[in-house]
């Protein structure tokens, strides 16, 4: 694959914009695009490469030694890549964007009866806004930082009260309380490739016995509204780069046995695997 032209690759307007905020670089002549940046649950301080000429990443080490000079107090650094990129072993996954397209159909009745609908007025909003908080903190542990929670209840809002925002309920036959819920952001742009998609940015399922059928109702519902309006589905995966063993990529192959398709990954490489891994000093 040619990542300079795959899908959400960063777009000659980016780079432009970029290069006019001092955020475009040159080393040996090969362009990127990197500055500091706050996780906005976590707090936690990283340098962000939102992109990288390929052969940047093909050996990273000398891009990795110029930005810890140029950034000195970033604890660890991230860097988006593009399709099945891999910037080497110093890096673990920390995301995975993965794309659902579907026909611009119905869901189908899901088993055991399940019926998902849209939610609609504040009945639930609540209970919606206490499973998109849960997310946000279940997240952050996974990636190994502790949840602000001021942050997570700022980011919660944020969500709720985002323009085009849909969120889908699934109800168990004959109930009124919902089981779970998907929530989907329909007006998104990705800032880098300026490509517009469907943000899937949760699904929650309270019950475990309807959790595997739930989840993949709300799926059909969500991929078939955002193939309605012409936009791609995009879902992510969290992945525990610090752990033994990661989760994550446990459930990215399960999602690509499902027909999601990988378009770009963040991956991280703490402060300490730099130092030791390229002969750098603090």
């Amino acid at each position: 694959m040619n990542v300079r032209t795959a899908p959400f690759c960063a777009s000659e307007r980016y780079l432009s914009e970029a290069d006019e905020a001092g955020c475009l670089f040159e080393l040996d002549g090969s362009p990127y695009v990197a500055g500091l940046s706050t996780d906005p649950v976590s707090g936690a301080e990283q340098c962000l490469i939102e992109f990288a000429a390929p052969e940047l990443l093909a050996d990273p080490a000398p891009l990795l030694r110029t930005l810890l000079d140029r950034f000195p107090d970033c604890r660890s650094v991230v860097v988006r890549t593009v399709g099945e990129q891999t910037p080497g072993p110093l890096f673990a996954p920390m995301l995975t964007y993965l794309r659902h397209d579907a026909p611009a159909a119905g869901a189908a009745p899901g088993a055991d009866g399940l019926a998902v609908a849209r939610g609609e007025g504040d009945e639930h909003e609540d209970r919606v806004a206490a499973w998109l908080a849960r997310a946000l903190r279940d997240g952050a542990i996974d990636l190994g930082r502790a949840a602000a929670e001021p942050a997570v209840e700022q980011s919660t809002r944020e969500i709720m009260r985002t323009p085009g925002r849909r969120t889908y309920l699934v109800r168990t036959p004959g109930a009124e309380e919902p089981i779970g819920h998907g929530t989907v952001l329909t007006e998104e742009t990705d800032e880098v490739s300026g490509t517009r998609f469907a943000d899937l940015v949760d699904i929650l399922v309270d019950s475990p016995e309807h959790r595997a059928a739930a989840t993949e109702l709300l799926v059909r519902a969500m991929a078939a509204d955002a193939a309605a309006q012409g936009l791609p589905l995009i879902g992510n995966v969290i992945h525990s780069p610090g752990a033994e063993t990661d989760p994550g990529a446990r459930v990215v192959a399960s999602l690509r046995a499902r027909g999601w398709q990988p378009v770009f990954r963040y991956q991280v490489a703490s402060r300490d695997r730099i130092d030791a891994g390229t002969g750098a000093r603090r």
